[in-house]
């Protein structure tokens, strides 16, 4: 499962947005996270605002129990990852696609910021946009145009893994070694939930793209 090079010896896959693709280029996956973008006091505001029963909304309703785990950055008893901050591989393909594909604007933090004002807006307008004003860079990247990407990954350096839960790798690497030697037909279905945290970046020349939908999308 690793090579003599310290290589995993399957390919991991990252699913995201075209938007993104300019600074992989440059900075390699996970080099960069623009902070103007990744606001987590925007989605605190935001937070807070459709917590007030005059702002209620069935979207809240419906996605309080994400975001405040989200705002906190942490993994719950049940294992779910919401640390936002970090770059993920997974070993599964369709997971990576359907990620990228139910996340239009390539990340689900920003996705959630972009839900949680479309409620807030919905019930409040001027207080929406209080809290993110049209001069805002968010605002200028949720009117653009965006498409889901799959990045492939072969030969990821496996001192730059760790599990999605921010522990060493062994041990899930044993349990990916077992769903392959016993040669399943749904092995990508057994893999969706071994995913890895990326510690460092990955240079774009070590990367194949995959357009998803040649379509572009534009909202807001």
């Amino acid at each position: 499962m690793i090579d003599e090079m310290g290589r995993l010896e399957l390919p991991l896959y990252h699913g995201t947005s075209s938007y993104f693709l300019a600074q992989i280029r440059e900075h390699g996956l996970g080099g960069y996270r623009d902070s103007k973008l990744f606001d987590a006091e925007i989605l605190a505001n935001l937070a807070d605002s459709l917590d007030n029963s005059q702002n209620s909304t069935a979207w809240w309703e419906l996605n309080s129990f994400v975001v405040r785990p989200m705002l906190e950055r942490r993994v719950t008893s049940g294992g779910f990852n919401f640390r936002y901050g970090n770059t993920y591989l997974s070993s599964s393909r369709s997971t990576a696609c359907g990620y990228a594909t139910s996340n239009p604007f390539g990340s689900e933090f920003l996705s959630i910021i972009y839900q949680a004002y479309m409620a807030l807006a919905s019930v409040n307008t001027s207080q929406a946009e209080t809290i993110l004003p049209h001069n805002h860079p968010l605002r200028c990247f949720f009117r653009g145009s965006h498409r889901p990407i799959l990045l492939t990954l072969q030969g990821a350096p496996a001192e730059k893994l760790r599990t999605e839960q921010g522990d060493p790798i062994e041990d899930q690497l044993q349990s990916i070694i077992s769903i392959c030697n016993a040669g399943l037909g749904r092995r990508d279905a057994l893999l969706q939930q071994l995913n890895f945290e990326l510690e460092g970046s990955i240079d774009f020349s070590l990367l194949d793209v995959t357009i998803l939908d040649e379509g572009p999308t534009e909202r807001f």
